[in-house]
């Protein structure tokens, strides 16, 4: 049987990195569609007490992050202790570095810790494509479903000439009626040479999704805000 595999990326907030005063937070949203096909999914599995997939139930993220007061900029590695809810130390120089460093990444960094399930999604429904196969591989744990999807979260690392080190956080929704794949990109942490760029999220039991973004210039930090909806993404025509 061949598969046919059309995908588009869709930019629901484009950013620039060289005007700070533009929005910095992205989501992207990338869709398959494959013809009819027979496996075996998440429901179809049986679980065994040493099976490495988990269920998670929401919320899901770092409610703390969006409740500390970031100023509109900071300038990395300085003590600056006016209106700060911790000290600086020597670590990272000031209390916004710490808590996004001890307290945020420390937080994320767990959902990576846990072990990757390859045989959840069937690896045919991404044939040919590299970022989808990744993504299925590695998939961590599944969340409760939305509407006609499945949902999953994949975490996944990316290394390249000119990005020396990334990971991303992707929820992947699977309706299995039409066969369509969506992934929507929601946490990413990317150095390159003059830059870094960090995204979090945290999503409520109602599928609304908060996100904060951070990018470092070497110089100063700027952060950034958004909330939208699941239902929102997902009705966005990323498929043609």
């Amino acid at each position: 049987m061949q598969f046919k595999i059309g995908f588009i990326f869709l930019l629901v907030i484009l950013t620039s990195c060289i005007n700070h005063d533009k929005e910095l937070n992205d989501i992207v949203i990338r869709s398959l569609k494959v013809g009819n096909c027979d496996y075996k999914d998440a429901s179809d599995l049986v679980y065994g007490v040493n099976d490495p997939f988990l269920s998670k139930e929401l919320p899901l993220g770092y409610p703390d992050l969006f409740t500390f007061n970031f100023p509109d900029k900071w300038e990395m590695g300085t003590i600056i202790n006016d209106g700060c809810l911790y000290p600086g130390n020597f670590d990272y120089g000031n209390c916004y570095d710490n808590f996004l460093n001890n307290k945020v990444q420390y937080y994320y960094e767990q959902y990576f810790l846990l072990p990757s399930c390859s045989t959840v999604i069937d690896t045919a429904l991404v044939h040919g494509d590299s970022i989808g196969l990744s993504i299925v591989n590695n998939v961590k744990f599944r969340l409760p479903d939305f509407k006609q999807y499945k949902v999953y979260f994949s975490y996944r690392f990316y290394r390249s000439v000119e990005v020396p080190f990334a990971r991303f956080g992707t929820l992947v929704l699977y309706d299995k009626k039409s066969n369509y794949i969506k992934f929507i990109e929601l946490y990413k942490d990317e150095a390159k040479d003059n830059y870094a760029f960090s995204q979090y999220f945290y999503i409520d039991k109602n599928y609304n999704i908060r996100i904060r973004s951070f990018y470092n210039d070497e110089i100063y930090i700027y952060p950034t805000d958004k909330t939208i909806s699941l239902e929102h993404l997902v009705s966005e025509e990323v498929y043609k």
